[in-house]
């Protein structure tokens, strides 16, 4: 395995842990407004991978939950009513998910710049790869005919298929 499926790797175990924590929040709260839950939906369509989002529940029930912020999101802990009994927890777990998330984006964002940096080189690569077999094969044949002009072909070696195709 190299390391960037290491590092995809450690992202899904990073999801399976936000996943994990979500279920603990969801015991941890009550079923009123402002409950705060860890959902991952496809950000850019289907084909995409999924992304954690957070929510809070409102008031009225909505197909689409409310979207909150990860900006001080320990301090988005609800302290009163029925909030208070896990309050403590509830605080710790959120921290706990910020600093994941925050783990999780340079992750991100690494092997984004990893992939970028690889598909761009290998492309360029590969197009200089192509030139200098098109101009070993055009020099093979150059020898090739000077050897057969100099009665000398039992010198010449051949240098094989094509790797690339023109």
């Amino acid at each position: 395995m190299n390391y960037l499926d290491n590092l995809k790797v450690e992202m899904s175990q990073i999801d399976a842990l936000l996943i994990k924590i979500d279920n603990v929040l969801d015991g941890a709260q009550p079923n009123l407004a402002g409950k705060i839950r860890i959902k991952f939906w496809h950000s850019h369509g289907k084909d995409k991978p999924t992304e954690p989002f957070l929510v809070s529940r409102t008031e009225e029930p909505t197909k689409i939950p409310q979207r909150i912020s990860e900006l001080h999101l320990a301090k988005k802990a609800k302290c009163r009513g029925e909030f208070s009994d896990n309050y403590m927890t509830t605080y710790s777990l959120l921290s706990l998910t910020s600093e994941l998330l925050s783990y999780r984006k340079r992750l991100k964002s690494l092997i984004c710049t990893i992939e970028n940096r690889a598909r761009s080189t290998l492309n360029a690569n590969y197009y200089r790869l192509v030139e200098a077999e098109k101009n070993i094969i055009k020099m093979d044949k150059i020898i090739c005919a000077y050897l057969k002009a100099k009665d000398k072909e039992g010198y010449y070696r051949t240098i094989g298929k094509p790797i690339f195709t023109h």
